[in-house]
């Protein structure tokens, strides 16, 4: 896990480059560890994307505001970066508390499923109100908020439905942030679980690349509490939508007659 770092760059925030080196925690360099800045406002991706060469060195030209660091094998990192410093070390730590992904089982009679084998949260009704799914083009929503309370669970479903990182601001404004990885059997890294506490209250981004995931925000420790327990029952088929229908002899994109 790692805890919020923050860097300093010369000059104007999201305009100049920063130039550092990636090490392992006994200050071995790491070689081709991707870094991206922020995303562009457009959601056209990243503002800049560096890697890092045989002895961990790289330049982000234009990182904006969080710089974000992915390896295999290693816990991701993210760091927000404020105007005025020098070149940095920032080190990885080697994957070890990662949250795993199980394959979806039929699910027990008293509780309520969330999604589909791609993608699927569970929950006893007993102990939340389930909102009605917001269906839209690209996603589905739902908003899961424990009973007599007014915070609430979001679950996103689908292609485009959440980003894999948190937004800037979220991170920015964070007294503290952790990240892991996501992995799901067979299929190495699929997502990042990302969570972190502002003004006292904690806050979950837990994204899946490709199939969506589960956030939450401004909640206290027992909201907390029933959240994660909801999202610790995630459970999906994460195999590509054109191999399942190869296996039963279909095309895929379907095709029309």
């Amino acid at each position: 896990m790692l805890a919020l770092l923050v860097v300093c760059v010369v000059g104007a925030q999201g305009v100049s480059a920063v130039h550092g080196k990636v090490v392992d925690s006994k200050g071995a360099p790491i070689a081709d560890v991707i870094i991206s800045g922020s995303r562009d406002p457009s959601g056209q991706g990243s503002t800049s994307i560096a890697k890092t060469d045989t002895q961990g060195n790289f330049t982000l030209t234009f990182p904006g505001k969080v710089m974000h660091f992915l390896k295999v094998g290693y816990e991701p990192k993210m760091v927000v970066i404020t105007p005025r410093a020098t070149p940095q070390q920032y080190q990885l730590e080697t994957a070890s508390e990662d949250f795993t992904l199980r394959p979806c089982d039929k699910i027990a009679q008293h509780e309520k499923a969330f999604g589909d084998n791609d993608l699927r949260f569970s929950g006893n009704p007993k102990e939340f109100v389930s909102a009605s799914a917001v269906p839209d083009t690209d996603f589905l929503k739902f908003g899961l908020q424990p009973k007599g309370d007014t915070n609430a669970l979001e679950i996103w479903l689908g292609h485009f439905a959440m980003d894999i990182e948190p937004e800037d601001e979220l991170l920015i404004l964070a007294e503290n942030f952790s990240a892991r990885n996501i992995l799901a059997q067979g299929k190495g890294a699929v997502g990042i679980d990302t969570t972190g506490t502002r003004a006292g209250k904690r806050w979950r981004h837990w994204s899946i690349s490709g199939r969506g995931g589960a956030f939450y925000q401004n909640a206290t420790e027992v909201e907390a509490k029933v959240f994660d327990g909801i999202i610790a029952t995630a459970c999906g088929d994460l195999e590509p939508q054109q191999e399942k229908a190869k296996k039963k002899g279909m095309d895929f994109p379907p095709t029309t007659q």
